[in-house]
């Protein structure tokens, strides 16, 4: 998968998108962190959580709701 361009200012649980070998789009991972001025500012990464290890918590409570 290729790694799309982010733009995220500030915004918590801001997408990580990579495009698939199949063409399609899929959200790889959000935003846990970034820094306030901008995302990765010079001494501040932003920090991503992978998507793919909530799939079950999230297939779970969309089946409850």
């Amino acid at each position: 998968m290729e790694v799309a361009l982010v733009l995220l200012v500030a915004v918590a649980a801001g997408p990580l998108n990579c495009e698939g070998g199949d063409g399609k789009w899929y959200v790889e991972g959000v935003t846990s962190f970034v820094d306030g001025r901008a995302c990765n500012t010079t001494m501040k990464p932003t920090v991503f959580t992978r998507v793919a290890s909530f799939v079950p918590w999230i297939r779970e409570t969309m089946a409850r709701n």
